[in-house]
């Protein structure tokens, strides 16, 4: 602190770090905003020091030591890296933290609660509930806490029961997005199974890859005619405003879709598609968004129609009016991700994206005054719930072998600690699939809407 004012202040800079300004899409204050803690649940005990020192490898490996940079701001507000040359007991790559609990994970009153599949969509409480097992009591709950102190941006915590492990992260959102922590875990399992010279070294150290990205594009932005800026916003922020005003309270679950289900789901949807084209292809990711869609914004049914923009944090699709039928919502999205695959138009619709990111604060959207804007986070390509983890098995099993289920993640769960005033309501993540075929994700919602959703899962249960 200072002598005349309780302003913090930032460590000083110490001269053999790199300093290198965050790329314009991570520097955004929504990023700033939120802190992931990822939580994975093992079936089988894990050696800590080979998950921590094969991470600390990693993070000294060519430019992956960029991972453990500290974070700092300028006074014109821009996050930088400082980036120590190399890594120590006084300065580590990652906060780390090991607990030991001498029981079996389904004795300890917490860690035995963890949702479980069932036969009919089901819902979960908030991951939040097992916090307490991800996280140590310093671990940073705001973006001030690495600003103001020499913490590295990533904790590992690891919990060790008798018969499981939990492994947990925490990071804040400007370090890693979904397909980043992908290519996190890649490499350390990579690092874990003693294959360094494996690891692919990472790209945009220092340079930003999307900073021209589409800048000769010739095709017109395929968002362009649902482009609103200046004045035109003025409705999307006053409606925003009132949904929290007249709507203060909300609530964040997990919910599980089984195989079974999903496997109806898809069987009808494309069947009726192919009505209208023999050939029609619908993923089931397709059949997810528009399911949840319309049932996540039922509420809306039978009112005067609204825009609803179907946002995919790695792709885009288009706004589109509601209520279409289910087979019609996923055939639609299908159709525009197959126009987004062109390359001049997708590059061109990217580089309209980042323009309009390019600030800290949006300057435009999309969708129109009316706009409801539900966010996808899908990782289920990432396909989390095999990272092969293995190599840090103690005791390795004889019939381990060709069992695809041995030290993979068998529960996993994202929390997300957001600042105070933002607000992670209608952001849908996806998860991906367990050993058992079960879809998870977690959204936040009015309070109340839970209420229809759970009334819909009680009739699918036959209760």
């Amino acid at each position: 602190m200072g002598v005349f004012s309780n302003k913090p202040i930032q460590p000083d800079v110490v001269p053999t770090d790199t300093i290198i300004p965050l790329h314009s899409i991570d520097n955004r204050n929504i990023y700033r905003a939120v802190i992931n803690d990822l939580t994975q649940c093992f079936s089988e005990v894990l050696d800590p020091e080979i998950l921590r020192s094969s991470l600390d490898t990693l993070f000294g490996h060519g430019n992956w030591r960029k991972l453990g940079a500290r974070l700092r701001i300028d006074n014109a507000g821009d996050l930088y890296y400082h980036i120590p040359e190399r890594y120590s007991t006084e300065r580590p790559a990652f906060a780390y933290s090991h607990e030991i609990r001498p029981i079996a994970i389904e004795q300890d009153p917490l860690a035995s609660t963890f949702p479980k599949g069932t036969l009919t969509p089901s819902i979960s409480p908030d991951p939040l509930t097992w916090g307490s097992l991800a996280r140590t009591a310093d671990t940073p709950t705001k973006v001030e806490d690495w600003l103001y102190s020499d913490k590295p941006q990533l904790s590992l915590h690891i919990v060790s029961f008798t018969n499981a492990t939990l492994v947990s992260m925490t990071w804040l959102h400007t370090l890693l997005d979904g397909l980043g922590r992908y290519e996190l875990f890649k490499a350390w399992t990579l690092v874990m199974q003693g294959r360094v010279d494996e690891v692919p070294d990472m790209v945009g150290f220092d340079v930003d890859p999307l900073a021209t990205f589409g800048g000769r594009a010739e095709e017109e932005c395929l968002l362009k005619k649902h482009q609103i800026t200046g004045f035109q916003l003025v409705p999307v922020v006053i409606r925003c405003l009132l949904e929290r005003i007249l709507y203060p309270k909300e609530a964040t679950k997990t919910i599980c879709i089984p195989a079974s289900f999903r496997a109806g789901l898809k069987e009808k949807a494309v069947a009726e598609a192919r009505m209208e084209n023999s050939t029609a292809f619908l993923s089931d990711h397709d059949i997810m968004v528009a399911w949840w869609a319309r049932l996540a914004l039922q509420h809306l049914a039978g009112k005067k129609d609204r825009t609803v923009a179907l946002i995919h944090i790695f792709g885009n699709s288009y706004p589109r009016p509601i209520f279409h039928g289910l087979e019609e919502t996923t055939l639609a999205r299908r159709n525009d991700i197959q126009k987004i695959k062109d390359p001049t138009r997708n590059s061109q619709t990217t580089r309209s994206l980042c323009q309009v990111i390019q600030g800290k604060f949006y300057t435009s959207s999309f969708g129109g005054g009316d706009v409801v804007m539900l966010v996808f986070s899908n990782t289920a390509k990432a396909k989390f719930y095999e990272a092969d983890f293995s190599a840090a098995v103690v005791g390795k099993r004889e019939n381990a072998v060709g069992d695809k289920t041995f030290g993979r993640p068998k529960h996993i769960h994202v929390t997300g600690i957001a600042a105070d005033g933002f607000s992670t309501r209608n952001i849908v993540r996806i998860y991906g699939k367990d050993h058992d075929g079960n879809c998870w994700l977690t959204t936040t919602m009015r309070e109340e809407n839970w209420k229809s959703v759970q009334e819909v899962f009680d009739k699918l249960a036959g209760c």
